[in-house]
């Protein structure tokens, strides 16, 4: 029930979560947003995991003369 609080003020000041959780975990990480927002690590990640956001780190490299694709 404190998560469900503590989100629930956090949207009421910051706005649509949508619109600043993504960020700064793409930023800077879970951690770094947590610390950021205020909250716990754990609240970031099962946020996230409920608003079904997911994961993807891809390294690809790009050879001269050849398409990315």
């Amino acid at each position: 029930m404190a998560k469900r609080n503590e989100l629930k003020r956090l949207e009421e000041e910051k706005g649509d979560l949508h619109n600043i959780i993504p960020i700064l975990v793409n930023s800077g990480g879970q951690k770094l947003a947590a610390f950021t927002l205020g909250i716990s690590q754990a609240t970031i990640s099962d946020w996230l995991a409920q608003n079904r956001y997911i994961k993807r780190v891809q390294y690809v490299r790009i050879e001269e003369g050849k398409s990315s694709e």
